[in-house]
């Protein structure tokens, strides 16, 4: 089982870990007409310029101000060099990528999932993404970010998260990544669960086994489709396997402690502290729960699966 586990962790220590946030250059622009703040291109292994392998999906989001107002928005990528527009969005309403109306000061995220063709061409290129009014064209967000377009060889880059817990499925290690699963009873629209961890998590990814008295670190990357000044969690058991998750871990709270506050419709990544202690035993799941505490409807949630020989917990 050592030598197992050794060459296990000889892999994984090549595993290229999937980097977010892309290179970013603003368009030559007349007048302060938008702002550009951040980039994210998943996946994305090199910053200088992302990676991106034919016949594959690519997630691409991206954090603007705008200095106008419309209610009408329109969209589309550019082959920079040529000023071709790229096959795959053409022209589209932008307002089913971003929220409307816009309003002049008020930060904006556009989220969008990219197919790059089978049939494009390999080569190094400059996409150029525009976002604009369409009553007034001039009025427009506007940047700029290399790639690379390869022909797909193999597992994708973001394989490299799903490999390791297709190891951590057959090898006993401390495998923090946690298969989790969305809660059914709360608008999962709101809000997009990426990755979850849980340190230390041994027999993950399947399950954590947990030890009575001892606090374990919950790292929740997520992105919320709402902004909210301050946020409430709870971290609640179902002891019973029932689904009723009527048994207290953590009673509801601040969680401006847990992530930053206020939360903006970008990338975060939130800590909880998990302390179980010795009542009750057994294999259950724990949901995690946090929300706008002034809108509960705007929620992420999510369950993983422990192990525990004891349990101490506060009934409902």
């Amino acid at each position: 089982m050592l030598r197992e586990i050794g060459v296990v962790l000889s892999i994984v220590a090549f595993v290229v870990v999937t980097a977010d946030i892309a290179n970013l250059n603003s368009c030559d622009i007349v007048g302060n007409v938008c702002t550009v703040n951040q980039l994210r291109i998943t996946p994305c292994r090199s910053r200088r310029a992302c990676i991106l392998k034919k016949g594959t999906n690519v997630s691409m989001s991206f954090d603007y101000t705008p200095n106008f107002s419309t209610t009408k928005l329109k969209t589309a990528v550019y082959w920079a060099d040529t000023g071709a527009i790229f096959p795959d969005l053409g022209i589209a309403d932008g307002c089913t990528l971003t929220t409307c109306p816009v309003v002049s000061g008020q930060d904006g995220t556009l989220n969008y999932h990219l197919v790059i063709g089978k049939k494009l061409p390999v080569g190094t290129y400059i996409f150029k993404w525009i976002l604009w009014n369409e009553d007034n064209e001039e009025q427009q967000c506007c940047f700029k970010t290399p790639v690379q377009i390869r022909k797909f060889s193999g597992a994708s880059p973001n394989m490299s998260y799903y490999f390791l817990l297709f190891v951590c499925l057959f090898v006993t290690i401390n495998c923090e990544y946690v298969t989790r699963k969305i809660c059914k009873e709360v608008d999962n629209s709101q809000c997009r669960i990426n990755y979850v961890t849980v340190d230390p998590c041994l027999h993950g990814p399947r399950f954590c086994n947990i030890k009575t008295d001892k606090i374990y670190d919950i790292d929740v990357n997520f992105t919320p489709y709402f902004t909210a000044e301050s946020l409430r969690y709870a971290i609640y058991g179902d002891v019973g396997n029932m689904y009723t998750f009527d048994t207290i871990i953590d009673e509801p709270r601040s969680a401006c402690d847990s992530v930053d506050c206020p939360l903006r419709r970008d990338t975060h990544t939130a800590n909880f502290k998990l302390k179980l202690d010795k009542r009750a035993s057994g294999k259950f799941p724990v949901k995690v729960k946090f929300w706008n505490q002034d809108d509960e409807s705007q929620v992420c949630c999510f369950t993983f699966n422990v192990k525990s020989n004891n349990l101490k917990v506060n009934e409902i």
